[in-house]
């Protein structure tokens, strides 16, 4: 009695939860993404770092390096601008 009274108060819980989602509708990562921007964006322009350093983008589904980024030093690069 008391299964019926829950299961009618609360249909919701009584039911399995059912995923709709399928393995096919998860895309593939990129391997090859394309960068389009590697430099500093100070003050809407594009500049190369002052003392011209970089550090590595990693991609992460591949682990690889897919560029060097301009490294930025806080207050030599943007007294320059």
């Amino acid at each position: 009695m008391l299964r019926t009274v829950i299961s009618r108060a609360l249909p919701r819980l009584s039911r399995p939860a059912v995923c709709h989602f399928t393995a096919a509708a998860i895309p593939a990562p990129n391997t090859q993404p394309e960068v389009h921007y590697n430099k500093l964006f100070i003050n809407n322009q594009w500049h190369d770092a002052v003392s011209g350093k970089t550090f590595p983008t990693i991609n992460p589904a591949t682990g690889e390096v897919i560029c060097q980024v301009a490294e930025a030093d806080a207050v030599r690069d943007i007294q320059t601008v």
